[in-house]
């Protein structure tokens, strides 16, 4: 299959990833200022096994938002908790806002092993809530920000075709999907 059901190809960026301080706020600007919406908010604090931030196990409490402008998903992040991760590393690094590039691929295993065969450090590895795997590695100098693999499974981006399609349909109005 040569595009996802929410457009992007396999194997390049279909991701923008920020940390933000305060996920309300930024969902009403980024809806407001860039017309990107509606959001699909979630948060995330069940321990989930295998969640690995530097090879050692966390579980953090997390906020958030997922919305597409054409084929490119936006993702905003607001850590809740105080323990360390990869999305405080970017902010002490490089202050909120873009964090990562993110990567959709079906080749998960091999483009991780890739990165690791060129000497890249898996910085931060968990699945979603839907089961797929994400990775995060160092980015090159000139990005600015991390690379998140993403792995594209058939529940994945059967998921992310839905937020893709109430993008598509949004009226601009409501910044975030009814309740």
């Amino acid at each position: 299959m040569n595009e996802f059901l929410f457009g992007g190809k396999p194997e390049t960026v279909i991701q923008a990833g920020h940390v933000v301080e305060d996920i309300d706020a930024a969902i009403v600007s980024f809806a407001a200022t860039l017309q990107i919406g509606p959001w699909y908010r979630f948060r995330t604090s069940q321990p989930r096994k295998g969640s690995l931030y530097r090879g050692r196990e966390v579980n953090h409490d997390l906020s958030i938002a997922l919305a597409f402008h054409g084929s490119m998903m936006l993702e905003l992040i607001q850590q809740h908790d105080d323990g360390p991760s990869v999305f405080r590393e970017g902010v002490a690094r490089t202050g909120w806002g873009l964090h990562h590039w993110g990567i959709g691929t079906r080749r998960f295993d091999e483009r991780v092993a890739e990165q690791v065969a060129s000497g890249k450090e898996m910085l931060y590895t968990a699945r979603t809530g839907r089961g797929a795997r994400i990775a995060y590695f160092e980015g090159p100098t000139p990005l600015h920000a991390m690379v998140e693999l993403i792995e594209i499974t058939e529940t994945s981006e059967t998921f992310y075709a839905g937020i893709a399609a109430q993008a598509r349909s949004w009226n601009g109005k409501s910044p975030e999907w009814p309740a």
